[in-house]
């Protein structure tokens, strides 16, 4: 999407760096991105979201941009 690479990064621990982030806030899920983990990424943001975590901390969170969820 966007003519950039994208890529899955995982931890020496296997965990998944992408899912962690979205899980802590820090960042959003691209939807436009046909990702094979689309279903748990946008789960990690939503539990992100439900639990006011980082970017999602705000009373009034930013609604998401054209082109994410």
């Amino acid at each position: 999407a966007y003519g950039r690479a994208q890529a899955y990064v995982y931890l020496n621990d296997g965990s998944c760096l992408n899912a962690k982030a979205l899980s802590e806030g820090k960042c959003r899920y691209d939807s436009t991105c046909r990702a094979r983990l689309a279903e748990q990424l946008k789960a990690c943001e939503k539990e992100a979201q439900a639990g006011r975590r980082g970017m999602w901390a705000a009373a009034a969170a930013a609604p998401p941009a054209a082109g994410y969820s």
